[in-house]
């Protein structure tokens, strides 16, 4: 029996040399029985052909298979070197084809993974066009090659360093603003307010601070009022009422399924008052305490118990 390691330009990974030392690794071909022998099968046809081909290149068993005959192995995979430099892996895989799997060659190394916007790797059935992709990728990186990679880790790195630089000065910037803006909401308030009523300032820049704050004390209630009502219908504590024909309403509680049917007689006092002032608003429109016409026909009014 051939052992492939016999060979003067193949040899196992060094982990699998300490992992299995005075393996035989078969040469020849297996008789097909299982996947093992169909892989070990296409790397040794693919083999011969670039030991034939490229004869001062080295062969670097990375994975190797059981095999039927005790300490005998077959090949599962293999790496190409070259002047000490590794060039590329040779692979074997299973491919998707109609309503099954097929094995192909996987070929691949950093050239043919940039080349790939998906895939990191060359696949294909056909021993030729695996050899043909391995002649046109698998050579030493060259200069031009290694300065591209090298200013695009110069450009990456520059760019963390930046984004790393402008989080920090974020985060003690935030810092001393939170404490300056619980100062000036705090202690310091009564000082900007005295500042304000000042000589220090123009009458046009107070007029300007001064209406500032009564439309922000403004908008403040607003947003209370429409916080209070979000809260009542995502916590299903609101009564939905949608108006129909001839002024019946259908009438529900948020989130329950158990409506009914009113006229605007049955409707009890509260309840028709507050869809006689969302009758008088836009929809979309919200009236504090008293809820929010969604559109034409449908209102949800607040703390309303059925």
């Amino acid at each position: 029996m051939n052992n492939l390691l016999d060979k003067p330009n193949v040899r196992l990974s060094i982990g699998l040399a300490s992992q299995h030392p005075g393996i035989v690794l078969l040469a020849d071909k297996a008789e097909c029985t299982g996947g093992r022998e169909v892989i070990h099968n296409m790397l040794i046809d693919m083999l011969n052909e670039l030991r034939k081909e490229k004869p001062t290149w080295h062969f670097v068993i990375n994975k190797i298979n059981s095999f039927d005959i005790p300490g005998v192995h077959l090949i599962g995979s293999f790496d190409i070197e070259y002047q000490g430099g590794i060039l590329g892996t040779v692979n074997i895989t299973a491919r998707r084809s109609g309503y099954s799997y097929v094995n192909v060659y996987a070929i691949s190394n950093d050239r043919i993974e940039k080349s790939y916007e998906r895939n990191s790797d060359y696949k294909t059935q056909d021993l030729k066009r695996a050899v043909a992709r391995i002649r046109k990728t698998f050579f030493p990186i060259t200069p031009l090659e290694n300065l591209a990679e090298a200013m695009k880790g110069a450009r990456t790195q520059a760019q963390q360093l930046s984004w790393d630089a402008g989080g920090e000065l974020e985060s003690k910037k935030n810092s001393v603003e939170k404490l300056a803006k619980e100062f000036i909401v705090g202690v310091g308030w009564p000082l900007f307010l005295e500042y304000v009523h000042s000589d220090s300032i123009s009458p046009a820049e107070r007029k300007k601070i001064l209406d500032n704050l009564t439309v922000q004390v403004e908008l403040q209630e607003r947003k209370d009022a429409i916080t209070k009502i979000h809260d009542a219908v995502d916590g299903n504590e609101c009564t939905i009422v949608i108006r129909t024909a001839h002024e019946n309403y259908i009438v529900c509680g948020m989130g329950r399924q158990d409506y009914v049917f009113k006229t605007d007689a049955e409707l009890d006092e509260g309840m028709r008052m507050k869809l006689g002032l969302l009758k008088l608003v836009d929809k979309g429109a919200l009236i504090s305490d008293v809820g929010i016409r969604v559109n034409e026909t449908t209102f949800a009014l607040t703390n309303e118990v059925q």
